[in-house]
């Protein structure tokens, strides 16, 4: 999407819930259908990480 919120671009067709991008900015992780999934910030290669339904607001968190 552009900086003035035209040109928006649907990178899922599910309920996708509270989306957080990577510091880097590469990626995006989101809750969806109980688990927790990422992709790339342009909708590809959405990989399921968990499978539990108790799955929350993921975050990213700095490495130790």
């Amino acid at each position: 999407m552009d900086s003035d919120g035209n040109n928006q671009t649907r990178l899922t067709f599910d309920k996708g819930l509270h989306p957080q991008f990577s510091p880097d900015g590469s990626k995006i992780v989101y809750v969806s259908d109980g688990g927790i999934y990422i992709m790339n910030v342009d909708g590809s290669n959405q990989t399921r990480l968990t499978q539990s339904g108790d799955d929350d607001v993921p975050q990213f968190q700095p490495r130790p």
